[in-house]
């Protein structure tokens, strides 16, 4: 008979300085048996905050501008929910990403992966849920959550969530096609847009 047992942890990796550096190898002890683990390493790297922190303001500033160019009849917006907005220490919460929107279908979507200070997290990855049917300003749209995140704090106080940004592209109907012609009524149109900041407060148990 053979039995299959599967383990996992987290660990949180604070930096003192930008560089590069290799994680230490992991191993397991089982009944004074070392189990190697795959990987056995890997190298981080540790960028300059400061520029970071630059360079994500000309983003923010650019998708503004992108968001202010999109049709007025055009909906396409992206939200990040807290089941909870305050937890104790050594609690998780689920963080939900929803894609909203009365376009659809969309094509190549892509959404910048999450940097969250003092917070271990961890997704699943996609989520292919069928949409929910809402309303935004009196409009009839879908609602998609398309991505899970479960959150760990590591320290007490507030933790800020910053805004995810996605992109891609949406089929729109053309104003006045040529139907004689046998042209598409539809055509490909790029987006891009961002969620919503979020505060989670850390309790001491």
């Amino acid at each position: 008979m053979t039995t299959t047992n599967k383990i996992k942890w987290g660990a949180s990796i604070k930096p003192l300085k930008e560089g590069q550096f290799t994680t230490p190898e992991v191993i397991l002890l089982h009944k004074n048996d070392t189990i190697p683990i795959s990987p056995v390493s890997k190298t981080v790297t540790i960028a300059n905050k400061v520029k970071e922190r630059k360079d994500k303001e000309e983003k923010s500033s650019l998708k503004n501008e992108v968001s202010n160019t999109m049709p007025d009849n055009v909906i396409i917006r992206l939200e990040t929910v807290l089941d909870r907005d305050a937890i104790n220490l050594g609690d998780s919460v689920l963080m939900k990403v929803k894609l909203q929107s009365n376009q659809s279908p969309f094509n190549n979507i892509r959404i910048a992966p999450i940097e969250i200070d003092d917070c271990f997290y961890e997704s699943d990855g996609w989520n292919s849920a069928e949409p929910v049917p809402i309303t935004i300003d009196g409009k009839d749209c879908f609602e998609w959550t398309v991505l899970e995140y479960m959150l760990t704090p590591l320290v007490t106080g507030t933790i800020r969530i910053p805004e995810i940004e996605i992109k891609g592209v949406y089929r729109a109907r053309e104003d006045d096609p040529d139907l004689f012609f046998h042209l598409s009524p539809f055509r490909n149109v790029p987006f891009k847009t961002h969620s919503n900041k979020l505060k989670l407060k850390v309790r001491k148990q």
